[in-house]
């Protein structure tokens, strides 16, 4: 461990009370107000402050809402510590509490630098940065690289990391998107006993005690960026055309507005599947994949439609005028300067719309703001997930071997008897062969309880079975709907006929399978919502699930759900999509076709009826075998009754 350094820094969340309920804030999850909490580990952030204790800064762990540590307790402590630093992290829902509660911590500690993070700083960094008095905000994912890149910037008089957002003076120094260049097998192993792993012990579906939560990889591997061009498709910047291949964060591109732009990401992928070639009079031929928006006028209006939807006569939009189109055909690519806009938008109608099949890179950027770039002259959204902390396209995993080596730490040091893996969904093919085997040889599947989230049909049968041999107990499911033409809207990549074959397989392995539904969909009829509840008591009733849950669809503020939902009028009368509290799951935002807010909070709970039928419960009593069973089905029916709870309060009109 490093010595001599000065910073004094604090680690954690600040008191969040409501007499709504308990707040869930870590771990990036869907935010609830819980009347029976759940308080689930938040591994980044206890990474970070693993880190930065092992790099010699006096580092202090403070989880006031796992604590139940009140404001004045809270401002004891601070009193005491006297910290130089506060890392904590926020949700849209509780966001403007922590504006206040920035406020008032500046005012009673000004010597006190304050940096949040969470997705909705990253959806508006601008927004908070303006709104409160934040010293730092980090903008995207992997908290941890980045705060110990914070730490040694403040600590060594250095320039403050790229994708940390900070003021200068009165100005706010708009820094980017944090981009991870690390492995993230560098990252420490959390420290459980200094994070205090025992806080974080009510969790009803883990049957395990001691308990722990880790990630083996940052969100889903599935990542399938559908929005991305090929590499030779001529992106506009201040100094000319680039083809998008070799487009970096310092290019200013051009938007479709006509205003130049940083961009905060650049996404590279290998793709296989459809691409669509439209192809317009003076222009190279655009090659993208079928969802990529591209700016046409319809109806007399400019709007955005996927590649997939044009059709020949369309009139896609160009800033550009004919000119730079001839000097683009000639491929005199470095002649073209930006200054030859036009005065007015070309509106070009497409000649010919075609496809092909496509094995290779393909590229897409991110343009905050704006959200727009060009492309071989025409103008399109970026069509980023750039919302979320971990873009589609930027997933990371650790390597077996690291993530093996703090099961080893888990069970020998901290006694812990189950495992969760949180990554958004477990790598799978040589990876997991990798780990099961890992665990099986050194022995570890008999000490520990192993559980993670899943997709349908990602592993085959004898898959499941050699995870069950691994010490694999439970696995998680995004069902999301049991209706297929909104499984394919939010492009999961599922069949219901995968669902049903890949829960049967996982339960013939010896594993519990773990459903999670939502409901309240703007464009699902009842009658679509009522599949949901099908599908979820078929696959409880027939055994070939064991426990669900649902929550009603929340799209949160910056996500392109959110965004869809303002531009198609798909909030409620009286709904304003900036009143952030509201997006606490406790009510609908979004109207449906033929459905009352009651009625689609009625669907969310019957669909927790299931547990309540006599096929599923004598199943589920054939199963108990010890006393311990015993405790965990009260536990579940605790939990369930908490459930309908949480989703019983009045619904505001």
């Amino acid at each position: 461990m490093a010595k001599g350094k000065s910073l004094k820094i604090v680690v954690g969340y600040p008191p969040t009370l409501s007499s709504k309920g308990t707040p869930l804030l870590s771990q990036n999850r869907q935010f609830q107000y819980f009347n029976n909490p759940t308080f689930l580990f938040p591994v980044s952030l206890a990474t970070g402050a693993t880190w930065l204790r092992n790099e010699g800064w006096e580092t202090h762990w403070k989880d006031c809402i796992a604590e139940g540590v009140n404001e004045e307790e809270f401002y004891s402590f601070l009193d005491e510590v006297k910290p130089d630093l506060f890392f904590f992290e926020t949700k849209s829902p509780v966001v403007k509490k922590h504006w206040r509660a920035v406020g008032i911590l500046k005012d009673r500690y000004p010597k006190m630098k304050i940096c949040m993070m969470g997705d909705h700083l990253s959806a508006f960094p601008e927004e908070t940065m303006k709104k409160s008095k934040l010293d730092f905000l980090i903008c995207g994912g992997y908290y941890d690289f980045a705060m110990v890149e914070l730490a040694d910037a403040l600590e060594n008089n250095k320039e403050i990391p790229r994708g940390i957002w900070y003021r200068k003076g009165k100005k706010i120094v708009e820094n980017g998107r944090y981009e991870l260049k690390k492995p993230l097998d560098v990252a420490p192993i959390v420290d459980r006993k200094f994070t205090r792993n025992e806080l974080y012990q009510k969790e009803f579906n883990l049957i395990g005690r001691p308990l722990a939560y880790i990630m083996s990889a940052r969100d889903c591997w599935w990542g399938r960026c559908t929005f991305c061009f090929t590499p030779e498709t001529l992106v506009m910047t201040k100094d000319g055309t680039k083809q998008i291949k070799d487009i970096t964060l310092n290019d200013e591109v051009i938007t479709h507005s006509g205003k130049y732009q940083k961009p905060d990401f650049i996404f590279q992928r290998d793709y296989s599947g459809e691409l669509i070639k439209i192809k317009v009079d003076g222009i190279p031929e655009l090659r993208c994949t079928p969802n990529h928006r591209i700016y046409v006028k319809k109806n007399n209006e400019e709007q955005t439609i996927a590649a997939a939807d044009l059709k020949e006569g369309d009139l896609v939009i160009s800033l550009f005028n004919q000119q730079a189109h001839n000097i683009l055909t000639k491929n005199d690519q470095n002649t073209v300067q930006l200054h030859r806009l036009s005065s007015e938008k070309s509106f070009l109608p497409i000649k010919n719309i075609s496809h092909e099949e496509y094995f290779g890179p393909v590229y897409n950027i991110s343009v905050p703001r704006e959200h727009s770039y060009t492309a071989n002259l025409l103008n399109v959204s970026n069509c980023v997930w750039d919302h979320t902390l971990y873009p589609k396209g930027t997933f990371r995993a650790r390597s077996p071997e690291n993530v093996m080596q703090e099961v080893k730490y888990l069970v020998d040091e901290c006694g812990v008897q189950e495992i969760f893996d949180d990554a958004g969904t477990i790598t799978v093919g040589p990876w997991l062969k990798k780990f099961c085997d890992l665990m099986i040889e050194s022995g570890y599947n008999k000490k520990v309880i192993y559980s993670c989230n899943m997709r349908f049909g990602a592993v085959n049968a004898e898959e499941y079975k050699h995870m069950a041999r691994a010490g694999f107990r439970l696995l998680k499911y995004g069902l999301e709907s049991g209706c297929q033409k909104t499984i394919d809207k939010l492009d999961k990549g599922t069949r219901i006929a995968d669902v049903v074959s890949s829960c049967r397989d996982a339960k013939k392995a010896g594993l519990t399978v773990h459903l999670t539904m939502m409901v309240g969909y703007p464009w699902e009829y009842k009658q679509d919502a009522i599949e949901t509840i099908k599908l979820s008591r078929y696959l409880m009733r027939k055994g070939h699930a064991d426990v669900l849950q649902s929550t009603i669809i929340v799209p949160y503020p910056g996500t392109p759900l959110w965004k869809e939902g303002i531009e198609k009028g798909w909030f409620r009368n009286g709904m304003d999509p900036y009143d952030y509290e509201r997006f606490d799951m406790a009510e609908p935002v979004f109207t449906t076709p033929d459905m009352t807010p009651q009625e689609v909070e009625s669907i969310c709970k019957k669909i927790y009826y299931v547990f309540l039928h006599p096929e599923y419960v004598l199943r589920h009593l054939t199963k108990i075998r010890s006393f311990e069973d015993v405790l965990y089905t009260l536990k579940g029916v605790k939990a369930v009754a908490g459930h309908l709870k949480d989703f019983s309060r009045q619904v505001q009109e």
